[in-house]
């Protein structure tokens, strides 16, 4: 193999890695993450999704002394983290956004 040859499979190797990373990244923006807590905008219904079981309320999201915040997470202007989701035992899909417990207030 020549120098050339090296060359462009070292070319050829980073854009398949540069298109694997960026689909990773568009994908966890496009779809609701296994493991990552969704609550309703007032906070009213919070779930979640654990490997191979289907989407679940949250009874208490948060141990004592902490509150739920919507996360922010830096991504494109105007694309949002916010789903749609069907919760089984609700008659209708849950407008849900990513949330994380935190010692603060509530925003």
């Amino acid at each position: 193999m020549g120098p050339l040859d090296r060359k462009g499979w070292i070319v050829f190797g980073g854009t398949v890695a540069m298109v694997l990373v960026f689909g990773v990244g568009v994908s966890a923006i496009m779809f609701p993450m296994t493991g990552v807590t969704y609550c309703t905008a007032g906070f009213e219904t919070c779930i979640t999704q654990s490997r191979g079981s289907p989407w679940r309320v949250l009874e208490k999201p948060c141990p004592a002394g902490q509150s739920l915040r919507f996360t922010r997470p830096v991504v494109l202007v105007g694309v949002s983290r916010c789903h749609s989701i069907v919760v089984p035992g609700f008659s209708a899909p849950l407008d849900v956004c990513p949330a994380a417990c935190t010692t603060g207030r509530p925003s």
